[in-house]
């Protein structure tokens, strides 16, 4: 027979005081929670969604058929669900250090009681019943609270005359009171799935269980009492963690520095969060928010410049002036950094030398010492949970192009030898810990298109802009690519990923790495480098030209051609395999358990 295990998912606990409340041993301000919510992202909210719905599937499943193969589907279900709501605010502190337990195990010394639960009509299994439907809601409820909280804030909260309590108080009776009468004609429906008008999911009340604690103020060492509300409901706190923030005085703001929700303490009117500034060595948007009031002019000036500039950039391409190739490439890396929350926080960024920032890479292999020095082009950044994501980006004027088979010669690792010291060497330069995002060719070059005299204008202009679609390796985390392009789970323009029903897959020049691939692939890199230093060490100079097919050889391009004595009539040049995702990674692996 087979049981739940209760856990925080369906049970957990909250300590409200005057000022704020406390979850897992730390204390936050009223509203934090709520705040934090609201950065949670669509795409998350969908993928819970969906998790939860299977889950709900498969635990019924479960209860019809009673045996042990359809349990452990249903436990596999609520696993991928699990990792899924370890990405939200709350349960990011209550789940962070417990693995996901099995929702349904066997105890044959319950069996009476496990029969129960499994026989309809009964009250445990009405309970059980109840438990799962709340789960399979889970996903919309947490849209519908980051929509209905954000228009809320928008109709009722903006233009208040101060940001006294009072006012706020005043605000939410005003909503609360006018609701059902809520005109809602400027929301766009079709930008959430989960659309749900607020006049129908808004809640008022707050189903918890309430006892009452002693406690200790960890400032003044005093003792005081904390209201203990106990809950089954997630969202149901979200929205009591929200009310209860407003009569503290205490609203969520998004932060004009970097647009960022926060939560806004005490009446104050606070414009700035304490994240940390990309590129600012550990500063904050609140620590240097003194200074935006002043730079705001300089912004907007900066935003009629962007404007005159592009216009004269289109009359020059009207009247041929610069070519339709220039055009599209000006426009496309404007584009995408306009639909990017990735910025570019480092241009040139040097690795060694007398004029680096970050030490030179360097490998050791026996009595040999390999450094190697050089510049990334450009450096692209992202912060979220704490963590600074870093993107490296490589302008070409060629025809270069990501390509595993490289990668696994050992001849296009030098962008990923980059990315993978600046996770080593990044931290203390950016004042943030750094995860690898991936690697991006850039093109930078004329392209020629062959088409048909008759082809339409935006047909051609579409297809020399397919020509400049990025190329290299990227981090496939949902988020992470919903950052780099927010409409890269949709229908993505600049990144080489393709989208099918609703998950991404990488292009014949893309790749798409989760981070445990990450891990490896840094691997890799590190014992190609450390093998060539073993090489070299051992005086290993042998002329081992490359060649990918008949018309294409290392040699053709070599500056040391004439000196090498190198001839393909009497030689055996190496041909490079192509490579599919699927057989670099599985070579990987026989590398790492090869070399231990």
């Amino acid at each position: 027979m087979f049981r739940m295990s209760h856990d925080a998912v369906d049970f957990f606990s909250a300590d409200f005081t005057s000022a704020g409340v406390i979850v897992a041993g730390e204390e936050y301000p009223l509203g934090y929670f709520a705040a934090e919510t609201l950065e949670v992202s669509g795409q998350l909210a969908l993928d819970i969604d969906a998790a939860a719905k299977e889950f709900a599937a498969e635990a019924q499943m479960f209860f019809a058929a009673r045996d042990p193969s359809s349990a452990g589907i249903a436990n596999e279900a609520f696993r991928r669900l699990w990792h899924l709501l370890r990405k939200l605010p709350l349960y990011d502190l209550l789940l962070r250090r417990e693995d996901a337990p099995a929702c349904f195990t066997s105890d044959e010394d319950c069996r009476e009681m496990w029969d129960e639960m499994m026989t309809r009509g009964t009250q445990t299994h009405d309970d059980y019943a109840r438990w799962i439907a709340r789960l399979s809601r889970i996903g919309k409820d947490l849209s519908d609270f980051r929509r209905n909280t954000q228009w809320m804030l928008s109709a009722y909260f903006e233009g208040l005359p101060s940001c006294k309590r009072e006012n706020y108080i005043d605000a939410y009776g005003r909503f609360k009171d006018g609701i059902g009468k809520a005109k809602l004609a400027d929301i766009d429906e079709e930008s959430d799935p989960f659309y749900d008008p607020p006049v129908a999911s808004f809640r008022f009340d707050f189903p918890a269980h309430i006892s009452f604690i002693p406690y200790r103020d960890e400032k003044t060492g005093k003792p005081k009492m904390a209201e203990r509300s106990t809950f089954d409901d997630l969202i149901a706190f979200f929205y009591l963690d929200l009310t209860r923030g407003i009569a503290a005085g205490n609203l969520p703001r998004r932060c004009k520095n970097c647009g960022h929700w926060f939560v806004a303490v005490g009446g104050y009117n606070t414009q700035y969060c304490d994240r940390p500034i990309l590129g600012q060595h550990g500063k904050t948007c609140r620590s240097v928010g003194a200074h935006e009031t002043a730079k705001r002019k300089l912004r907007e000036a900066a935003a009629k410049e962007y404007a005159r500039t592009y216009n004269r950039l289109k009359g020059r391409k009207q009247r041929g002036t610069i070519s339709t190739d220039e055009w599209n490439h000006i426009v496309a890396v404007a584009e995408e950094l306009r639909a990017s929350r990735f910025q570019p926080i480092s241009f040139e960024l040097g690795f060694g030398g007398k004029d680096g920032q970050l030490p030179a890479v360097t490998v050791t292999a026996g009595d040999t010492t390999l450094s190697v020095t050089g510049k990334v082009d450009r450096v692209d950044g992202w912060m979220k949970d704490g963590k600074l994501y870093l993107r490296v980006v490589d302008y070409k004027t060629g025809k270069k192009a990501f390509d595993l088979a490289d990668v696994r010669y050992g001849l296009g690792i030098q962008m990923l030898l980059y990315l993978f010291a600046l996770r080593r060497y990044g931290g203390s330069y950016f004042g943030a810990e750094v995860e690898p995002a991936g690697v991006l060719y850039v093109p930078a070059r004329d392209v020629v298109k062959r088409a048909d005299r008759a082809i339409p204008p935006d047909k051609l202009e579409k297809q020399l802009r397919d020509e400049l679609r990025r190329t290299g390796m990227l981090l496939s985390d949902p988020e992470v690519l919903c950052a780099m392009e927010h409409s890269a789970l949709e229908k993505p323009c600049y990144l080489p990923i393709a989208v099918k029903d609703g998950q991404a897959r990488g292009l014949a020049a893309g790749v798409l790495a989760d981070a445990e691939q990450m891990g490896k692939m840094g691997r890799y890199v590190d014992s190609l480098l450390r093998q060539a230093a073993r090489e070299l060490g051992g005086g290993n100079i042998d002329a081992d030209p490359c060649r990918r097919g008949p018309q294409e050889s290392a040699c053709d391009w070599c500056p040391f051609a004439s000196a090498c004595w190198f001839d393909e009539k009497r030689d055996k040049p190496r041909y490079l395999q192509k490579t599919t995702p699927e057989e670099f990674w599985q070579m990987v692996d026989r590398e790492e358990e090869r070399h231990g």
